[in-house]
Parts: C-alpha cells; sequence; structure tokens
C-alpha cells in the first residue's frame, strides 16, 4: 500500500498545477490584449495631485 502522504502530496500538486493553468487561461482570455493609453503628462499629473483632490 502506498504512502498516505505521497498521495496527499500528488494530490495537491494536481490542484494546483490546475488552479494555475485556469489562471493563465482566464488571463489569456481577458487581460493579455487589453492596454490603455497614458500619455506622459497624464501619469504626471496623476502622481503629482493633491492627496485631497484625487477621484
Amino acid at each position: 500500500m502506498r504512502d498516505p502522504n505521497q498521495k496527499l502530496l500528488r494530490e495537491i500538486i494536481v490542484v494546483v498545477v490546475l488552479k494555475l493553468v485556469a489562471l493563465v487561461a482566464l488571463w489569456m482570455a481577458f487581460v493579455q490584449d487589453r492596454q490603455v493609453p497614458v500619455s506622459g503628462e497624464e501619469a504626471a499629473g496623476r502622481l503629482l495631485m493633491d492627496r485631497g483632490t484625487r477621484q
């Protein structure tokens, strides 16, 4: 009979790999090609904005 610890370790590895595959699939489906155009002036303006006026 196999050691229960080996079986548990194998099951944990399988679950982690499946979760990573699902995460990569979701990223490829929804995030990979998305870009937000930001100019240098706009970025500088947001960084230098007073905290009281930040939206």
